[in-house]
């Protein structure tokens, strides 16, 4: 069944240009699927009755999974039920009969608290190369409300010192930080990004542990970390970081 997943997630890639972190949750989304059906002895997708689906469901509202994951998981297994249909790996689409009201739909409306907001910001602390790097990524994206992908895509010549540049098709914007954000952006570049690059030629501003530009995929991964060691319960996204930053400032 792994291979057919490898498949989909080949298609998602190719013919719909999903993003890497999306790529990555969808993976994440039918492995837990596939574990499941495992312990069922169910070794096919074809196999697999609206009844095991529909247990799985409700496995997962009776997890300690948010609300926006289980969400996810189950709109990861209708998308990837319609491709098996369309590609003839089964007969029936029993995730089309999965009730819609089971979990909250809208998974970017959920928000995080201004204490969620305090315990998350309070983690992205420390010294080291990797945390002067995350403070000066994290601090940037709450101030500027900036997505992953704006983010990861600037160089260091965009940074100014006093502002950056973000590089569009329909014309670059200019972006101020504020003297909090600009003293950590400016720790990083001294004291942390030297020791991530080991090699000329590198312009991305904000670069991985293997001193290569960071992804979106990355900074993801980042901020799961921090979410996980605040214990916070909701999976927090760059983009619901963002977007709850921005509801408070309101």
């Amino acid at each position: 069944m792994q291979n057919i997943i490898e498949k989909f997630l080949e298609y998602l890639k190719t013919e719909k240009r999903r993003a890497d972190n999306t790529l990555y949750s969808y993976k994440l989304d039918l492995s837990a699927f596939v574990a499941f059906l495992n312990t069922k002895n169910v070794k096919d997708f074809n196999a697999a009755t609206l009844e095991n689906l529909q247990e799985y469901c409700e496995k997962l509202r009776n997890s300690d999974k948010s609300k926006s994951t289980v969400a996810r998981q189950i709109a990861s297994l209708k998308t990837f039920y319609k491709f098996l249909l369309e590609n003839g790996y089964i007969v029936t689409n029993y995730a089309r009969q999965l009730n819609g009201q089971m979990v909250e739909r809208n998974v970017n409306r959920e928000l995080l608290t201004s204490d969620e907001i305090k315990r998350f910001l309070a983690c992205v602390q420390g010294n080291g190369t990797k945390e002067i790097r995350d403070k000066a990524m994290v601090e940037m994206l709450v101030q500027t409300g900036l997505n992953a992908s704006a983010i990861t895509s600037l160089d260091v010549k965009d940074y100014n010192g006093e502002s950056i540049v973000v590089r569009q098709p329909r014309g670059d914007k200019v972006y101020g930080l504020v003297q909090q954000v600009r003293r950590l952006v400016d720790d990083y570049l001294e004291n942390s990004r030297p020791r991530l690059v080991m090699r000329d030629g590198v312009k991305a501003l904000f670069v991985n542990y293997n001193g290569t530009k960071m992804t979106r995929q990355g900074l993801w991964k980042i901020i799961k970390n921090y979410q996980e060691i605040a214990g916070i319960k909701k999976e927090i996204t760059p983009r619901m970081l963002k977007n709850s930053v921005a509801e408070l400032r309101k």
